[in-house]
């Protein structure tokens, strides 16, 4: 039998699509090993995959010290009005962040790649040690990416605004210029040559999280939402949409969620992902300003908990605000008009197919496009930087929760969703083709 072999990232996000790809390499009699965190060690075995543990946390840079001289440098620079210089020492420090490839780490992998000896790779696009060590031991490799694609080439359509919204440049142009960002590809691929040689680092592909380059790749995303135009000459994509078992609804939720919910009001669901969360002033924001109208709103508050609840008990507005460390996302987005979020890939998907318009408030760069898809394909309208928060975030809810051409579209992509029908003949025609090579 065939054996695959996954490099997966650590956050559960990037390891719940794989279901249905691993079902199907399994019905089609592939032997079936994830190597992931151990915490997604259940998930993956439920999957009916062979789980493996990384050796180390390959979240962590083998460069921190020349990490801190990057940092120590951008903040003089800064001090100094150099913002040029201070914006290419953060770039510097952003790019050693994911130099984790040294030779003692490879021959941990290596061990485990030869214990299993697989045909192929599948490589997470976060991923280095897949791929490197694939072509070292002339392995078979196919990328695959859980967030839409958005390549150098998708970039390069529009350099100067999309690699703005890339970096959350807005705010910079009075620093830098207003044209600073056309040329923004070839300073960050520079810097990516420079900091190699400063650092006698392993190649690492530029901007390899956002460029899936292999002969063959896998976007676990829908037609209506991956650009075209990050595609790369001579090689071939599958786009695989999301099982609907990823979406239904469970019902057995808390008794004073269902109640809080049962309303005639329009109902906000506010969530900001499960990695990333936001600091005080961002929900005093939210909840200072949507409280000014005749809505709903349930927050998922993480540790930020007990401070807003007491923030809106402080202001005698915790009527129409429900707060909790957790909510179940899935039920509540089958009945919220408005979804407020960060705009993390799996709840963009979750809120498509519940038919719940999006208010797009990103934190990390693939958000900041995802935000831009979204309003581009008019499901919903992001705002970029935290400045415009308050400036136009009761306009926009407004906005989006009562736009006719969001509601129609979001039913149209959520139908297509439903039908199941994923067709992964191109991918074992591409295996097949390798076995016969």
């Amino acid at each position: 039998m065939e054996k695959v072999l996954f490099f997966t990232s650590y956050p559960i996000s990037h390891i719940y699509p794989l279901a249905g790809l691993i079902g199907n390499l399994i019905s089609n009699n592939y032997i079936v090993y994830v190597l992931s965190d151990i915490k997604n060690k259940d998930l993956i075995e439920s999957y009916g995959a062979n789980f493996l543990q990384y050796p180390f946390d390959f979240t962590e840079s083998c460069y921190e010290n020349d990490m801190n001289n990057y940092r120590m440098k951008c903040i003089e620079y800064a001090q100094q009005g150099k913002h040029k210089e201070a914006l290419e020492e953060y770039l510097k420090f952003d790019i050693a962040s994911v130099m984790n490839v040294n030779s003692t780490r490879k021959k941990q992998i290596k061990k485990i790649v030869e214990s299993i000896n697989p045909n192929i790779i599948f490589r997470d696009a976060v991923d280095h040690f897949g791929k490197i060590i694939a072509n070292e031991m002339n392995i078979n490799v196919i990328g695959y990416m859980t967030n839409n694609m958005y390549s150098i080439n998708f970039l390069k359509t529009n350099p100067n605004y999309l690699c703005k919204i890339f970096m959350n440049g807005f705010e910079m142009e009075k620093y830098l210029g207003i044209n600073y960002f056309e040329n923004f590809i070839d300073i960050e691929l520079n810097l990516y040559k420079k900091v190699e040689k400063e650092l006698c680092a392993e190649h690492i592909q530029p901007l390899n999280q956002f460029n899936l380059d292999e002969e063959f790749n896998i976007i676990f995303s829908l037609d209506e939402l991956q650009p075209k135009s990050s595609f790369f000459k001579n090689k071939e994509y599958l786009i695989i949409k999301p099982s609907n078992k990823n979406f239904r609804v469970n019902n057995e939720v808390e008794k004073d969620i269902k109640t809080f919910l049962e309303t005639d009001k329009k109902i906000i669901y506010i969530a900001t992902g499960s990695i990333v969360t936001r600091d005080i002033s961002y929900y005093e924001t939210i909840i200072d300003e949507l409280s000014k109208i005749d809505v709903k709103l349930i927050i998922s508050a993480g540790d930020k908990t007990s401070y807003l609840r007491n923030y809106v008990k402080k202001k005698n507005i915790e009527k129409n605000i429900m707060i909790k460390e957790f909510l179940p996302q899935i039920y509540i987005l089958s009945k919220a008009n408005l979804f407020i979020t960060s705009g993390g890939f799996n709840s963009i998907l979750e809120s498509i197919f519940h038919r719940c318009p999006m208010l797009i408030l990103p934190i990390a760069s693939e958000q900041r496009l995802n935000g831009y898809i979204i309003a581009k394909r008019k499901l919903g309208a992001t705002i970029y930087g935290e400045r415009n928060l308050k400036k136009y975030l009761l306009r926009t809810t407004k906005q989006v929760m009562n736009d006719g051409v969001i509601k129609e579209n979001l039913k149209t992509i959520s139908l297509n969703m439903q039908n199941e029908n994923i067709n992964y003949d191109k991918l074992y025609t591409y295996l097949n083709k390798k076995k016969n090579v």
